[in-house]
């Protein structure tokens, strides 16, 4: 007897689980996404509206009751009216059955992917603005990377990867952290006069930095040799101190 119990507990657990659900409101309702004749779908509203006069308790009222309730009652098959109505709920659940998943699997996806950027190890977890804002860039993020391999693989060729690395790289160059150009000696010069007639900084404990004429010309007699050795070094500083004092009071200004 206790086996008997048992077992009928779990017949019906399953029909419950696997038929009934999904032979339900709401469940029903998305079988008229499928239907391609106007004569179906006004004869399957009609059936669902009766069945829900007759068994309002069968009827979820968070969707499927305002779903049928835009629909009049009666509802008359042969009026354009109510058929241009029905129509426009089988757009909407076409509509809302493309951008709603049909499966969890993507929605507990999502989930985990804001769980995991939104936590914190041993610390202050972000407020409710910072974590909207982190789900929000992540999901245009993700949006973006599909629509452009979709686009890239149908027009993108060969040489398009190249001409794109090309171009950041072209783009990037002039604006590289810690890139400096090379000056000669009369462009450091212009540039110092620029900075003698600019306003001196308000704060003091920034003092401008003049450049030394000595500290260039020595910079560029030492450009393109090899390194050398200290007593090497020390002769050619020697032989540098004396080109320097030779050369005219415009070439150490």
């Amino acid at each position: 007897q206790r086996l008997f119990v048992l077992c009928l507990a779990q017949i019906g657990e399953s029909w419950r689980r696997f038929c009934h659900n999904h032979q339900s409101f709401p469940h029903v309702l998305w079988k008229l996404c499928a239907l391609e004749s106007t004569a179906d779908l006004c004869k399957e509203l009609a059936r669902f509206q009766q069945e829900a006069r007759q068994c309002p308790e069968c009827v979820d009222p968070e969707f499927t009751a305002v779903l049928l309730g835009k629909l009049p009652s009666p509802f008359d098959p042969a009026n354009p009216d109510h058929v241009h109505i029905a129509l426009k709920i089988q757009q909407f659940l076409q509509d809302l059955s493309v951008f709603t998943p049909v499966s969890t699997d993507s929605v507990e996806a999502l989930h985990g992917f804001a769980q995991s950027s939104l936590h914190r190890f041993r610390g202050t977890k972000p407020t409710d603005n910072t974590a909207k804002e982190i789900c929000l860039w992540g999901k245009l993020l993700s949006s973006w990377d599909v629509v452009m391999k979709w686009i890239w693989d149908r027009t993108g060729d060969t040489q398009a990867r190249r001409r794109v690395s090309a171009f950041y790289n072209r783009s990037s160059s002039s604006v590289r952290v810690g890139h400096r150009p090379k000056l000669t000696m009369l462009q450091v010069r212009a540039m110092s006069k620029v900075e003698d007639n600019a306003e001196p900084s308000r704060n003091p404990r920034f003092k401008r930095k003049r450049l030394c004429g000595w500290n260039m010309y020595q910079r560029e007699w030492f450009q393109g040799k090899p390194p050398v050795s200290p007593r090497t070094y020390k002769q050619e500083v020697r032989k540098c101190s004396e080109k320097w004092a030779t050369e005219s009071q415009d070439v150490k200004a």
